[in-house]
């Protein structure tokens, strides 16, 4: 503060402390530290059912994931209404029949999007026949996106701990 005012009276007095002293001073805002965001996870799956039991377990995957995204009103009135949270999730990897620890560790998500397409460039779909909400003909491929959050911002520690 005293070098600035110095340079206010007499223009040059910081270049000439700055030079003598071999020292720059910088505001460095560009290293003020805001905060961490908390990390985001994208999966895509691709589903292509080969029998009609496979078929129904596609919508069946694809429901349980949408159901788990929402929350469920469990009171309500004219006033307000209350919600259960949506599901959380524990995301791990696994390899050779174990968890696989040279990937990163995910803490506890929630589920922000699912996004589905139903068919590939051109739509097909195999023959009719009954699933979870009725009568219809199941696509014969199925993607479904899923965007992860984690509820926790991490630390050092957890990164130490394989986050």
């Amino acid at each position: 503060a005293l070098i600035k005012s110095l340079n206010a009276v007499a223009p040059g007095a910081e270049a000439i402390f700055q030079t003598e002293t071999g020292q720059v001073i910088t505001p460095r805002f560009e290293l003020t530290f805001e905060r961490v965001n908390r990390r985001s996870f994208s999966y895509t799956f691709v589903m292509i059912p080969k029998s009609e039991a496979e078929a129904q377990t596609v919508q069946q995957i694809v429901t349980a994931f949408k159901m788990g995204m929402h929350p469920e009103f469990v009171e309500g009135s004219q006033s307000f209404r209350r919600m259960k949270m949506p599901d959380l999730f524990d995301i791990t990897y696994h390899s050779h029949g174990g968890e696989n620890n040279f990937i990163h560790k995910i803490s506890t998500c929630y589920l922000t999007s699912v996004n589905v397409t139903y068919g590939g460039d051109r739509f097909t779909a195999h023959e009719p026949t009954v699933g979870e909400f009725g009568r219809g003909s199941p696509p014969q491929r199925t993607t479904i996106a899923l965007q992860f959050q984690e509820l926790g911002i991490l630390s050092k520690e957890d990164i130490e701990a394989g986050f």
